[in-house]
């Protein structure tokens, strides 16, 4: 309120819109500052300019149904279509996965065969990845070499101390293999 003035001011109806409280107020206080019933006017057409012309959409329920129920079924589609899509490279993921497993389990297989080495030591290595592959195979057959260097160590220093010699060629040994025994007869008749 202004202090020692008192002064009738002409509201205009509210528009059928809704107006923001501090467009209101400032139409109000446009209208306080000039007073004239024009200015109201040139405000009340204004906002009849910048409203869009909207006519009202009405549609049945039945209608409403089917616009809706199309809406779900393309996105029910969509939807379908990515989680396919996802599968597709979720199953391709796991495969090159289980083949590089395989590639590595291959490589290992074949650097033991190379190293004299059984290869039932393959079962025991890390195919996770390569760094753990490599790792638990280097660890593996370093166990593995120590391990049957130091039992032959041991049984050759237990005969040598017990006073053996290096056990003789036995005929049994060699008549395990049938062909060496018949080559044997052969080479002794004459």
């Amino acid at each position: 309120m202004l202090a020692g003035r008192t002064k009738a001011v002409d509201i205009p109806p509210l528009p059928k819109e809704r107006i923001a409280m501090k467009d209101y107020e400032q139409q109000a206080g446009a209208e306080q500052q000039t007073g004239t019933e024009q200015d109201v006017k040139s405000v009340n057409e204004e906002q009849d300019e910048i409203k869009p012309d909207r006519t009202e959409l009405k549609y049945s329920d039945e209608d409403l149904d089917g616009i809706l129920a199309g809406k779900i079924a393309r996105e029910r589609e969509r939807y379908k279509k990515l989680l396919h899509e996802s599968n597709l490279d979720e199953d391709l993921k796991k495969r090159e996965i289980e083949v590089s497993r395989r590639e590595r389990e291959f490589d290992c297989k074949l650097k033991l065969e190379e190293m004299g080495l059984p290869l039932k030591l393959a079962e025991f290595v890390d195919y996770s990845s390569t760094e753990k592959t490599k790792q638990s195979f280097d660890s593996l057959t370093e166990f593995f070499s120590k391990t049957f260097n130091e039992t032959v160590d041991e049984r050759v220093n237990t005969v040598l101390k017990a006073g053996q010699k290096t056990p003789p060629a036995s005929s049994s040994y060699i008549s395990q293999n049938p062909v060496d025994a018949e080559l044997d007869k052969i080479f002794k008749s004459t």
